[in-house]
């Protein structure tokens, strides 16, 4: 396919990429000076929003997390603060909420989660895919060697319905306030396109306090929870993805450890582009215009008609899902581009 270069203008240009997407325009944009006076803020105030998942393998009762809405109960746990968060205006708190997931992934939860447990145990990269396929061939063989001489009294694991094979499996997702410092930048030759880094030199992303809180919670929770003939492994919940699970007790996780290469998975990726009363903390204002240094001490200190509208928007870690937050600050900010385009209107239709 050939491509071809184009431009487009407007009146109102509304970015609305998410945080990645976002944080990465803007910052080609700085970078390329295509949006002179662009705040020196671009790419601060990064959060993870705590993001947090957990499995339990072996719970007492039956879970069936394919039926119903995704997410039904909800808990909100107050954390008091520490000396490593004692701001009074960052309140430390974290929520748990159950987790559910599309009937079409029980299958490859229920079979995935002991390998996912294995490779947590720092089990080497590049023997993982091979260690997975030889788990499956090895279950997949016994099952058809033992087959003519069980079946006839008991059905065969390759013939578990979807709410079977994850009958005992219970998914908690967590959320919380976290410090908010993340800071992106662009990647550089042989890097992905977007990089990002604690500002406080403290602390790296998977040594959030936060993540402790929201672990002690989870532990709190285990026991009426798990089944008495669980095994230690199988009765806790576990977050696979928290740290680096790919070189964990090797030679090779003590040399990267040292550039700060460990991993956490998140979905609620927030800021980089936030709000702020002035371009000298932050990219928009309460409404998502763009702010433009240039204009300081003027009435209007923004770039003419450039408005952001997503998450990364948001100053801080919230600690709940954010969907809401976004969709009431994009509501926010479509209702005052409308009323400025009928105030536009309204002059043409006055002027003589």
């Amino acid at each position: 396919m050939r491509k071809t270069r184009a431009e487009v203008t407007a009146d109102k240009v509304i970015v609305a990429a998410g945080t990645m997407g976002t944080n990465e325009i803007m910052l080609r944009s700085k970078q390329k000076g295509g949006l002179p006076g662009l705040s020196d803020k671009v790419g601060y105030g990064f959060s993870t929003n705590g993001d947090y998942i957990a499995f339990m393998e072996k719970t007492a009762e039956p879970m069936r997390f394919t039926r119903g809405p995704v997410t039904t109960p909800f808990a909100h746990f107050n954390t008091d603060d520490t000396a490593e968060n004692s701001d009074p205006e960052k309140p430390k708190f974290h929520t748990l909420e159950d987790q559910g997931i599309p009937p079409a992934f029980t299958s490859l939860v229920g079979f995935g989660l002991p390998i996912i447990r294995s490779l947590s145990k720092g089990r080497n990269r590049h023997l993982f895919l091979l260690w997975a396929i030889f788990w499956l061939v090895r279950k997949r063989r016994w099952q058809f060697i033992k087959a003519p001489f069980v079946n006839y009294r008991k059905r065969q694991d390759v013939f578990k319905s979807q709410d079977e094979h994850s009958s005992n499996i219970m998914c908690i997702v967590g959320m919380g306030r976290e410090a908010a410092v993340g800071q992106f930048r662009l990647g550089r030759f042989g890097q992905t396109s977007l990089r990002v880094k604690r500002t406080d030199n403290i602390k790296r992303f998977h040594e959030d306090p936060i993540y402790k809180d929201i672990k002690r919670s989870l532990e709190n929770l285990e026991q009426p929870l798990r089944a008495p003939d669980a095994r230690d492994e199988e009765g806790k919940f576990v977050n696979p993805f928290l740290t680096n699970i790919f070189y964990k007790r090797t030679l090779l996780r003590r040399f990267l450890s040292r550039f700060g290469v460990d991993s956490i998975t998140l979905s609620h990726s927030l800021g980089g582009c936030r709000m702020a009363e002035d371009v000298e903390h932050g990219v928009v204002d309460e409404h998502g215009p763009v702010l433009d240094k240039r204009k300081r001490g003027q009435q209007e200190q923004f770039h003419d008609g450039l408005y952001i509208a997503d998450r990364s928007i948001i100053p801080t870690a919230l600690g709940v899902n954010p969907s809401l937050t976004i969709s009431a600050l994009a509501l926010r900010i479509a209702d005052k581009i409308f009323e400025e385009l009928a105030s536009m209107a309204q002059e043409e239709v006055s002027a003589p």
